[in-house]
This record gives structure tokens, sequence and C-alpha cells, in this order.
């Protein structure tokens, strides 16, 4: 069975991804100082239930251009401590975006304890119109299941677990503030599509690297069983300033919480 604190320790971290110009939200990612050029940003994951607290992981996202003018983002999980010696985890995420910052292409690896899985999603952009095909594989490699959706892309961003913090840090300040009654995105993922919206909820100084920094706090719903709600399921810390670095996260699971905070970027 799939745990729910290894799930959702990996749909966190993407909180902190030739085809035609696309008309709607989507297009947004093209702006992103995530897509703009290289980037590492690292983090460190604990987790909370009671009596039992403490750093459960790290993780890596790193940004690098590809050929033609495109780029891939790659998160990379990793167990440690006394998790890593009962529940050892090796998840791998990644998504690769045209020259204009479309998503085109998503792989999810699930490497956990004994437990393999993967996940493969292509889309195709018109300017209306968003074509995805989800497939879910077995450790096997035969197929789970699957799903091909045609999406209106004029009235939300249509996205995936990594290319959701790019949106994030890509809309600007006074746009973003301005959201205080949400705006919609939509994840293709196995057999479902996934609807989420994110909220700005005010300013908040939070520390990184030994300094106070003002960020915006943002909000989002999730409609996921791994949380504990479906509203205001995490909140996600940006910095106000060009980087938009997404440096503070938690969320709130079925049991206990999972904290994810960045400890270095370059």
């Amino acid at each position: 069975m799939r745990p729910i604190l290894s799930y959702t320790l990996t749909l966190l971290l993407t909180l902190l991804s030739g085809v035609a110009a696309a008309q709607g939200p989507t297009a947004r990612l093209k702006s992103s100082p995530m897509l703009a050029g290289s980037e590492t940003l690292t983090f460190d994951l604990s987790y909370s239930f009671g009596f039992i607290k403490g750093s459960v992981g790290t993780a890596t996202l790193t940004t690098t251009p590809t050929r033609g003018g495109g780029c891939t983002t790659r998160l990379l999980l990793r167990t440690k401590n006394a998790v890593e010696t009962f529940f050892p985890m090796r998840d791998t995420m990644q998504t690769w975006y045209g020259a204009d910052r479309l998503p085109q292409r998503f792989y999810k690896g699930i490497d956990e304890n004994k437990y393999r899985m993967r996940d493969e999603v292509t889309y195709r952009f018109t300017p209306k119109t968003a074509f995805t095909s989800a497939r879910q594989y077995h450790e096997d490699g035969t197929l789970r299941e699957s799903r091909d959706s045609r999406i209106d892309a004029t009235s939300a961003a249509v996205l995936d677990l990594l290319s959701m913090v790019a949106y994030v840090r890509a809309i600007p300040e006074d746009e973003l503030t301005a959201a205080k009654s949400g705006q919609s995105f939509i994840i293709p993922l196995g057999k479902e599509l996934t609807e989420g919206r994110f909220t700005f909820i005010g300013y908040k100084m939070r520390k990184y690297k030994g300094k106070s920094v003002s960020t915006m706090e943002v909000s989002f719903d999730i409609g996921d069983p791994g949380f504990k709600k479906n509203q205001d399921t995490l909140r996600l810390y940006i910095t106000r300033d060009t980087k938009r670095l997404p440096i503070f996260a938690r969320a709130e699971l079925a049991i206990g919480s999972v904290d994810c905070r960045l400890v270095s970027d370059k």
C-alpha cells in the first residue's frame, strides 16, 4: 500500500514545470524565475506527530537548460536518519519544458522500501485547449491506469506536480496578493484530474540563512486523501525579491504534519 507520508512529502516539495502559444494562464510559466536559467534548491524535510519529531529527509530541486531553448526541472527526494533504516525512499520527479516554457512531459518514479511505481504525462497545447495523456505503470512495467483528457486551458492553468511551484513563482506580487478569492489549476495524473486552488493569505517574516525575510503566504486547496483536509491543505511562503524563493512550506497530513525548509539556493 502506498504510504501517505511518503506521497505527501513528494507532493509538498513540489509546492516549494514544439507547441502553439497558449492563451490561458499556463503561458505565465514563461516568466517564472524557476525556469529562467540554472537553479539548485536544497530542502530539509521534517515530520511531526505527537512526541515524534525530527528531520526525515532531504530534497534537491534542479533546473537545467536543454537544447532548443527549453529546460528541465528535476526533484530528487532521499530519506535519512532512522527513516532511512526502516523505510528508505528514493523518489524522482522531472518535467521537460519547451522554449515557450509550457510543460511537454512529466515523469514521476516512486522507489519506497519495496514499493515501486511510475507516472508519465505528456502535454500538447493549442491557444485554448490542453490535451494531456496520463499513464501509470506497475513495477513490472504493465499499465495500471490511464486517462486522455481535453481541458479548457483558458480559465485554469494546466500543470504538473513540479510546474505548480514554478507557476506561483511567476505571478507578479501585485497580482498574487490580489488573489484573495483564489486562482485555479488542474493536474492530470493517472486516471485522475486533480483540481486545486491557491489563495494569498498575507505577508509574514520568516528566517532564511539566519536572516529575517519578508514572504508572501499562500494557501493551497488540494483534494487528496493524503492530507488532513481539502481546504487550506498546505501553506507556502515565497520571498518578495526577484528570486521568489519557496523558503518554507507546511502541510497537515491525515496523520501528523510535514515541514519543508529551504537550506540553500544557487
